[in-house]
């Protein structure tokens, strides 16, 4: 059995014309999700607070545009976050510490 892992056109009519021909659809079911389905859906960010911080660095601070295909660009992307997530990090408690470093009480 062949499968097909197209997601472009999965009209009715194509999905017809793969089942006869004894190919398999690999793709999202046609009508509304089950209400398990909907039941089950975690929301991007409630996955994993690790998974959340990478979301906020990549959407927040435009590192989505940085691809990684090897395994050395992986892990210099993941160390990349973390560092941009520690300097915000820093630069938030900055003011916070400069304000009671010059309050002499």
């Amino acid at each position: 059995m062949q499968y097909f892992l197209g997601y472009v056109y999965c009209t009715r009519d194509n999905r017809r014309w793969l089942k006869s021909k004894n190919i398999k659809l690999a793709a999202k079911p046609l009508g509304r999700p089950s209400a398990q389905a909907v039941e089950d859906h975690v929301r991007p960010g409630e996955q994993n607070p690790i998974e959340g911080k990478f979301e906020q660095a990549k959407n927040g601070y435009g590192m989505n545009r940085i691809r990684a295909r090897l395994k050395q660009t992986s892990q210099s992307l993941i160390a990349s976050i973390i560092l941009v997530l520690n300097l915000v990090k820093l630069a938030g408690m900055t003011s916070l510490c400069l304000s009671f470093s010059a309050n002499p009480n």
